[in-house]
């Protein structure tokens, strides 16, 4: 869902033209705070939330949040150190956001360096993969297929 799913499988064609080709969506399912706490989904509606992330596609993450105040964007596997997260804190501020959401792989390597309870939370989205009608079915059956003809 965050490029042109028609045009992709058009690319994979060109390389295998009977390969399978399965939709999905990424969907948030909540927010994890840095205490840990899972929050549901549609907890920051009306919230303003400031976005840092250093992904290869921020934008695509950006568009997930459209009423968002400000970003912060990376390059993709930032190595975060403790000034990074002192920007994003300021800029966050000057934003006047209530809460800082970042990707769950860049939590991974910030995590670490927050420090609960200062300055404005900053919490982590989790994504779900929904999958369009019995694309998921199907995937999961081509799967079981290769795993059974590895076992003859």
């Amino acid at each position: 869902d965050q490029g042109d799913i028609d045009a992709i499988a058009r690319r994979v064609r060109e390389f295998n033209a009977n390969a399978p080709v399965y939709r999905c969506t990424h969907e948030h399912v909540g927010f994890r705070s840095s205490e840990d706490v899972l929050h549901r989904a549609d907890t920051l509606s009306g919230v303003r939330v400031f976005l840092f992330a250093g992904i290869g596609n921020p934008d695509g993450f950006g568009r997930q949040f459209p009423g968002h105040v400000g970003h912060v964007w990376f390059n993709d596997h930032w190595d975060y150190r403790r000034d990074d997260l002192a920007r994003i804190q300021i800029e966050a501020k000057q934003a006047r956001a209530e809460v800082i959401v970042t990707t769950e792989k860049d939590w991974v390597k910030i995590g670490p360096l927050v420090e609960v309870g200062a300055g404005i939370p900053i919490w982590r989205a989790e994504l779900a993969l929904r999958f369009e009608g019995d694309d998921e079915d199907k995937l999961f059956d081509l799967i079981r297929s290769c795993l059974n003809k590895g076992q003859a």
